[in-house]
C-alpha cells in the first residue's frame, strides 16, 4: 500500500517538477533549491516507508508475543530499512552543494562511503526479510501456502497456529 501511494503521488508530481526545470539547465541557486525541495519531498516518502515498515514489523512482533492465530508477513518487509537511504543520500548532496571544497577534499571517502551505506542497506534488507520470516517459523508458527498471495511487488506469506485454520483461510 505504501509503495502504491508513493508511486501514484511520484507519478502526479515528477511531471510538474519536470515543468519548472528550463530546457537550459545552468547551476544557478534557483535550481539548487529546486533540487533540494525535490530532494526533500523524496526524504519526506522514504522516511514514512520506514514508518510504515516499522509498523508491520511492529505488528508481526505483538502477534508472536500474544500468540495471534494468523500471522501475515510481507517478503520484502526487511526491506524499508532502506527507506533511510535517500535521506542520507540527500544529505551528501547537500554537503557537496554548501562545502565544495570539503567534497573535493574527501571526493573518494565519500564515494566509497556512499557505495558501503548502499550495499549495506541490501543487505540488511535480504537478512532483515530472512530473520522476520524465521523468527515467525520457531515461534510456532506453519506456512500456509494456500493462503499466501502474490502480487506484481511482493509476496504475501501468511502463517498459521495450525493446518486445520490454513484450511479454513482458504475457503473463504
Amino acid at each position: 500500500m505504501a509503495i502504491l501511494v508513493g508511486t501514484i503521488c511520484a507519478l502526479v508530481l515528477i511531471p510538474v517538477i519536470w515543468k519548472l526545470i528550463p530546457d537550459r539547465i545552468e547551476p544557478t541557486q534557483k535550481n539548487k533549491r529546486l533540487g533540494h525541495i525535490f530532494f526533500l519531498f523524496i526524504d519526506f516518502f522514504s522516511l514514512w516507508l520506514l514508518w510504515v515498515g516499522y509498523n508491520e514489523i511492529k505488528a508481526i512482533i505483538t502477534g508472536i508475543h500474544s500468540q495471534a492465530d494468523i500471522i501475515r508477513v510481507g517478503s520484502r518487509d526487511g526491506f524499508y530499512v532502506v527507506g533511510i537511504f535517500m535521506p542520507i543520500t540527500h544529505f551528501f548532496i547537500m554537503v557537496n552543494s554548501f562545502f565544495p571544497v570539503i567534497e573535493k577534499k574527501y571526493n573518494r571517502l565519500v564515494n566509497q562511503c556512499f557505495i558501503v551505506a548502499l550495499i549495506t542497506f541490501l543487505a540488511i534488507g535480504f537478512f532483515g526479510s530472512s530473520c522476520i520470516r524465521v523468527s515467525v517459523e520457531n515461534a510456532g508458527y506453519t506456512y500456509c501456502r494456500k493462503a499466501s498471495g502474490i502480487s506484481a511487488l511482493a509476496r504475501t506469506l501468511v502463517y498459521t497456529k495450525n493446518m486445520a485454520l490454513c484450511d479454513e483461510l482458504v475457503e473463504y
